[in-house]
């Protein structure tokens, strides 16, 4: 797994996780505040970090969202200095299992068109493209297990 661990967030890990949102969304507070919250947050399955020594270096959140007739929704980030090493793909597959040990069987991941990253993701995790859902401008991507 690298030189790094993954392991479920916690509370005292939120200063950390908002120093990441910040280093990937420097101009975009709003962004960074709608990514930070509690585990406790309804809409919350899951949220994993990978961690480096004392350094968050990559998150990936599962949660409910009421679009499209409610879905399971995940979000990966990962420090720009990690990226293509596997990093988001290994958070990725945990949270999933985690999810499914909750009960949850069908995931999506949403991705904006020009997010060349997201949409690599997803096909690493073999999730397919959605012809019949349209959410806005975005693309989405879906696996049932």
């Amino acid at each position: 797994m690298g030189n790094y661990t993954i392991q479920e967030m916690n509370e005292d890990m939120l200063p950390k996780l908002k120093e990441l949102f910040e280093n990937i969304y420097p101009n975009d507070s709003c962004t960074v505040r709608k990514l930070l919250y509690n585990n406790d947050h309804p809409a919350h399955v899951v949220t994993l970090v990978a961690t480096k020594q004392d350094e968050i270096i990559g998150q990936v959140n599962i949660f409910e969202k009421d679009i499209m007739g409610g879905i399971i929704n995940i979000g990966c980030h990962v420090s720009e200095s990690y990226r293509s090493k596997g990093i988001g793909t290994i958070l990725v597959q945990e949270a999933i299992n985690v999810a499914i040990n909750k009960g949850h069987n069908e995931f999506h991941i949403i991705a904006e068109p020009d997010n060349i990253a997201a949409r690599r993701l997803a096909e690493k995790v073999s999730f397919v493209r959605s012809k019949g859902k349209k959410l806005d401008n975005y693309l989405v991507f879906n696996k049932k297990f």
